[in-house]
């Protein structure tokens, strides 16, 4: 589902929640008109009153034109005193008489002072994170509580220590899905395991949607699973919207690939999904324990070439942070 589907389906929602609290009110309105009918005549003269009013100071001039709408302001005025007076009487509030809207600010439309309106907001991220497969915790992993102090100092590759490399990667993922807009953003984060690659997938993640985009967290066994099933006829109306949501999301993120039990059918399942991302320039991050010459061992040469040709390399390296 891309990033323009999800808006129109909030909108969607959105707009059914203004009609219903509209109707309401209508319905509310109606039952109070009944029982005060002198409102219901009020109300009526009020809502005609500017164009009985421009209608009858077009015949007027000069003098005759400003007494005229003196007069009318008053009789207005008094009308509004009388209508304040009868739900004084009946214990009713102006705001009952108002549709009851799940935002006050944008009255559920989505929009505030020309802008997105902090609820719609909400509910775009709230929406992106359901579908995003992102797990609860994941959520609180983030660039803002990213500790670059965990990572080691020490020099372990040409000079370079764990701590420099970790926030290279990091300014290099922050950099690329800022440009998603211009331009897909593909990366491949290579290492052992307890190195931060999984935490930065998340922050990754969590950046992405809050910048607007839709995401998709999977590991390669459940799109394996997923496009088998799918092969063999054995898929669930879920395993084809999983599917839809994997070509089409924003940004795609595949965890763990390696660990999905490879065979001959799994190995082509999974180079289809990264060569069509490839190919309709949808953003792609994996994430696996192997090596480049694992890769080729296990899925074959043109999968390492869409790697080495098309990716941002991550190479994660130190110590397992879980052991310490």
């Amino acid at each position: 589902m891309e990033r323009s589907e999800i808006y129109a389906q909030i909108k969607r929602e959105m707009e059914k929640y203004r009609d219903y609290a509209i109707n309401k009110a209508d319905e509310e309105i109606k039952i109070i008109y009944k029982k005060y009918p002198r409102l219901k005549e009020i109300d009526k003269e009020l809502k005609n009153a500017g164009s009985h009013m421009l209608k009858e100071t077009l015949r007027r001039r000069g003098e005759d034109r400003d007494k005229l709408v003196k007069e009318f302001k008053e009789h207005y005025a008094n009308l509004e005193k009388e209508k304040q007076s009868i739900l004084d009487n009946a214990g009713i509030s102006q705001d009952m008489l108002k549709p009851k809207f799940r935002c006050r600010l944008c009255e559920d439309t989505g929009i505030y002072n020309d802008k997105e309106c902090k609820c719609m907001k909400k509910r775009r991220i709230e929406k992106m994170y359901t579908l995003s497969n992102i797990h609860e915790n994941m959520k609180e992993q983030n660039f803002e509580k990213f500790d670059s102090s965990i990572f080691s100092k020490e020099p372990i590759l040409n000079g370079i220590s764990q701590y420099d490399r970790i926030l290279e990667i990091s300014d290099t993922c922050r950099e690329g899905v800022v440009a998603m807009k211009k331009y897909p953003f593909y990366a491949i984060f290579m290492g052992g395991a307890g190195l931060g690659k999984t935490f930065l997938c998340s922050c990754v993640s969590k950046l992405a949607i809050e910048l607007g985009y839709s995401v998709v967290y999977v590991t390669a066994y459940d799109i394996a699973d997923v496009l088998v099933k799918i092969r063999f006829n054995r898929a669930t109306g879920e395993n084809y919207e999983t599917l839809d949501l994997i070509k089409n999301c924003d940004l795609l993120i595949i965890d763990d690939l390696g660990a999905e039990g490879t065979n001959g059918a799994t190995n082509t399942e999974i180079f289809t999904v990264i060569n069509n991302r490839i190919l309709n320039k949808k953003s792609l991050i994996i994430s696996t324990n192997l090596t480049l010459e694992d890769i080729n061992c296990v899925y074959g040469e043109r999968l390492v070439s869409r790697f080495v040709g098309e990716f941002e390399t991550c190479q994660f390296i130190g110590k397992d942070l879980r052991l310490y």
